[in-house]
């Protein structure tokens, strides 16, 4: 009997810690799995400031940080990335694998170049082509790489939201491009072409559309469309709502030329997507005989940043035959 009570206490004894090591060791790996699937994969996300309401994109945020995330796969491939770096406030990046330990942290202090780059590759890679960018080496093929940026008082929110939109992403170890290359969309029914980003990759149209393409993390996208409405803001609105978009908001119309000199209308705008999310674009409409060739380059800030100079530059390169 004696014997019986001591080995099921032994045996008791040995099942807990079984069972605690198990808890101890797999939490981890499910707390950061629900993370890093939360994200789009090697995709920057740039967080706005934390409210007790909203934008907690990251556990336990505090409210003097803005953090830039990403969930990263180096599976496939390495990442590269950049970030200016400010020389006056705290800067940090830190990766974390995939059962949540830290192994990798630096701050603005221990950087080597302004703008930062790195590489973060799969355990074992072979990064020839890194050049003068740091080489990190993942544990595990998927984890968070976080940004934070210290904010010193609300009138430096603007001038580190400018600082966050200078960082940069990109599958590949690669050093990032000077120029961006360009692809070229040619109508033949209506007679004209447009230039963009040749990473663009060609999506499917529906309804009024004729062309559709957008970057790898489906942001931003430029939808080519042609439209009956009789003005510029019913086209837009008409294109908006076709596919789900709801309280519109279109701001001042200003007149542009193409580069082929057509004169066209422009105007920025802000919806709500069927996922939920705020989007902001700019739209553009050339009007030819009696129909509206409309144009639209539409981003979601967190993910990738408005860039009215870039989305106008595109548009405009809208040509029609002579």
């Amino acid at each position: 009997m004696k014997k019986w009570i001591l080995w099921t206490g032994v045996a008791t004894l040995v099942i807990a810690i079984i069972i605690h090591f198990v808890t101890l060791t797999l939490i981890p790996y499910f707390a950061m799995s629900k993370t890093i699937n939360q994200y789009t994969v090697n995709t920057l996300l740039r967080g706005q400031r934390v409210s007790a309401e909203e934008n907690r994109q990251v556990v336990r945020p505090s409210p003097e940080l803005v953090y830039t995330i990403v969930s990263y796969d180096v599976s496939q491939e390495p990442i590269r990335l950049k970030s200016k770096v400010p020389t006056d406030v705290y800067w940090s990046v830190s990766m974390f694998q995939e059962n949540s330990d830290n192994f990798f942290v630096m701050n603005d202090r221990q950087v080597k170049s302004n703008p930062m780059e790195l590489v973060l590759a799969k355990a074992g890679t072979n990064v020839p082509d890194a050049g003068n960018a740091q080489v990190v080496f993942s544990p595990t093929n998927r984890g968070i790489l976080l940004i934070r940026h210290l904010l010193e008082s609300d009138d430096k929110y603007k001038e580190l939201q400018s600082i966050q939109k200078e960082s940069a992403l990109k599958i590949g170890s690669a050093p990032f491009s000077a120029t961006v290359e360009m692809a070229e969309y040619t109508n033949q029914d209506y007679g004209f072409s447009i230039k963009y980003p040749k990473e663009w990759k060609e999506n499917p149209v529906s309804g009024k559309q004729v062309f559709a393409a957008a970057a790898a993390a489906k942001i931003p996208v430029i939808i080519i469309s042609v439209r009956d409405e009789a003005s510029f803001a019913d086209a837009v609105h008409g294109a908006l709502t076709d596919t789900g978009n709801t309280e519109i908001s279109m701001g001042p119309e200003k007149e542009v030329k193409l580069s082929d000199g057509t004169p066209a209308r422009q105007a920025a705008l802000q919806f709500k997507l069927k996922t939920g999310y705020k989007a902001d674009a700019l739209g553009q409409g050339v009007q030819k005989d009696g129909k509206w060739i409309l144009g639209t380059i539409t981003t979601v800030s967190l993910v990738a940043p408005y860039d009215e100079a870039q989305y106008s530059a595109i548009l405009q390169s809208l040509q029609f035959k002579k």
